[in-house]
């Protein structure tokens, strides 16, 4: 009668197996951003909105600038910003916090119409205070 032990698996084998798989699928993730962000600068180009992105300075919105430095060093930290669009550019920044969280004034050259009436901020208040994500 053969006597059949335990399969020999080296020790760490298949934990070093992994952490190489979830390198690979980060690697493969960051790629991803890189790219979306490339063709939105393209399309920023194309569509001559490249210029229109600069943060706004207005008292109204004091947090703007903040929020968006914010943005450029933790945008990739929660999946919800690239579900709205958020792809590392500054335009994907403004876009956002001015029509998602109301931390920036309006862009002008966004289509404003396709945001329901209750979501312009009034000229005489300023945005709403809201929890940081971080």
């Amino acid at each position: 009668m053969e006597v059949v032990g335990p399969r020999f698996q080296p020790v760490g084998l298949v934990e070093r197996i992994q952490a190489i798989a979830q390198n690979v699928s980060n690697m493969a993730n960051r790629v991803e951003q890189i790219l979306q962000s490339s063709m939105a600068q393209g399309r920023a180009m194309r569509d001559g909105t490249s210029g229109q992105c600069e943060v706004p300075r207005d008292p109204r919105y004091p947090d703007c600038p903040g929020k968006v430095d914010w943005m450029r060093s933790r945008w990739t930290s929660d999946p919800c910003y690239a579900f709205y669009g958020v792809d590392g550019s500054d335009c994907s920044f403004l876009i956002y916090l001015s029509e998602v969280e109301w931390f920036c004034p309006p862009l002008a050259w966004r289509n404003q119409s396709n945001i329901p009436p209750t979501q312009h901020a009034s000229p005489a208040r300023t945005a709403p205070r809201q929890v940081s994500k971080g």
